[in-house]
């Protein structure tokens, strides 16, 4: 093993952001995405929808950071969002 490398450590898992399944806007412009990330320290999980154009632009959150929100469902006109959310407890 190389002396500049080191082997993953369970916290080096734990601090990767998982990306779950996208909900795609009709016409394939963009879709909205959750992504889950976590705080070992305070044993807490965080998820958060962001929207990502598949073309141009800069991806953006649409949730804010004190709320778990998932499974993200846009209407057939791409108008609305549908979502399940709690807030994150203490």
């Amino acid at each position: 093993m190389n002396a500049d490398r080191r082997r993953l450590t369970v916290e080096d898992l734990w601090a990767f952001c998982r990306v779950g399944a996208p909900a795609v806007v009709p016409g394939g412009r963009s879709a909205v995405v959750p992504v889950t990330t976590y705080d070992l320290e305070a044993n807490r999980e965080f998820c958060r929808l962001w929207w990502v154009p598949l073309q141009e632009g800069e991806p953006r959150p649409l949730t804010a950071e004190e709320f778990v929100s998932r499974q993200p469902a846009v209407s057939p006109d791409g108008r609305r969002l549908a979502l399940v959310r709690r807030a994150v407890t203490a």
